[in-house]
């Protein structure tokens, strides 16, 4: 079982990312080692792999490990430090974002400190990915917000990875989830 990793570092992903654009639908999942546990044990997380258009390493720790252990050379790409870079870029300010997870004061306090212009927030209750209409209500909701520029979402693994690849599935959503 063989896991693909797109080997870009921050700073080189964030240019792909800026140039992603909202014409077309595609997905980030940044594994880390508990990730890696699930993708070895369960073959519908593995299905979500395979569907994402860039897999990030987000791990500094095990690419240092695989680097002394393995001679391997993965660059870290963090999702949170993506993110964090995203929004401190100022690029993205006067793009429609979507915020999935949280609350409506969070998105507020994002919305201030990092000067959007157009964020739609999602608050999803506890619990929502066991109740198949509350999935469906969601994802309509990110659908209806498309086109966007980042979809960020905010509901921890594997419920973000496993809606980001129901919205390519559905294929009515435009713009770059991660």
């Amino acid at each position: 079982m063989k896991l693909r990793i797109d080997n870009y570092g921050l700073d080189e992903f964030h240019a792909v990312a800026r140039a992603f654009g909202s014409g077309r639908y595609g997905y980030v999942v940044t594994p880390n080692v508990d990730h890696l546990i699930r993708y070895s044990e369960d073959s519908a997380f593995r299905d979500v792999y395979a569907d994402a258009a860039y897999v990030l390493f987000d791990s500094r720790f095990l690419a240092k490990w695989l680097k002394l252990t393995r001679s391997l050379a993965i660059k870290p790409c963090p999702g949170s430090d993506l993110t964090q870079r995203i929004l401190e870029s100022g690029e993205a300010s006067a793009d429609r974002l979507v915020l999935v997870g949280g609350t409506a004061i969070q998105a507020r306090l994002l919305s201030v400190r990092y000067g959007l212009r157009d964020l739609v927030h999602i608050e999803v209750p506890m619990g929502f990915i066991h109740d198949r209409r509350a999935v469906d209500r969601c994802l309509d909701r990110i659908e209806a917000a498309s086109p966007f520029r980042y979809c960020f979402m905010a509901v921890g693994s594997p419920q973000q990875e496993f809606l980001s690849r129901q919205l390519k599935l559905r294929a009515r959503a435009l713009g770059l989830a991660l």
